[in-house]
């Protein structure tokens, strides 16, 4: 499997776990939205014949200093703020709220996908929404 098979297969393999995760995990939607998020964005690099990314660093510059990323990066850099404030809030579950995940966050997640998917030139693959 090459590694852009091996990212999108992830990407669509998240995000199916997504749907699974119960209501109480906010924390946890949060963090595999953006990590869904990271794996379509890499299999996105891995079209585009890019290096692949060994740290979000190096990632979040590619998406800042390519005007071809930067409709991705203006909807994927809340979701990286997201997950990151996620995995080091020790109480994260009282600050994002599901309601919150649900109808605003995942919005940030959808638009990273839709760009992906016209940037890979793949816009009839339609995806649907999680919830």
């Amino acid at each position: 499997m090459t590694p852009f098979q091996e990212h999108k297969q992830k990407w669509f393999h998240n995000r199916e776990f997504l749907k699974t995760i119960g209501d109480g995990y906010s924390d946890w939607m949060v963090t595999v939205i953006f990590y869904t998020a990271l794996h379509a964005v890499e299999a996105l690099f891995c079209y585009d014949n890019l290096e692949p990314h060994t740290s979000h660093t190096s990632r979040n510059h590619t998406l800042k200093s390519y005007n071809r990323y930067q409709k991705i990066w203006e909807n994927y850099r809340p979701l990286y703020d997201a997950a990151r404030s996620t995995r080091y809030d020790t109480d994260a579950p009282t600050w994002i709220p599901l309601e919150d995940v649900k109808n605003e966050l995942v919005k940030y997640f959808y638009a990273v996908e839709k760009s992906v998917l016209k940037l890979m030139k793949d816009e009839e693959e339609e995806l649907g929404h999680i919830w």
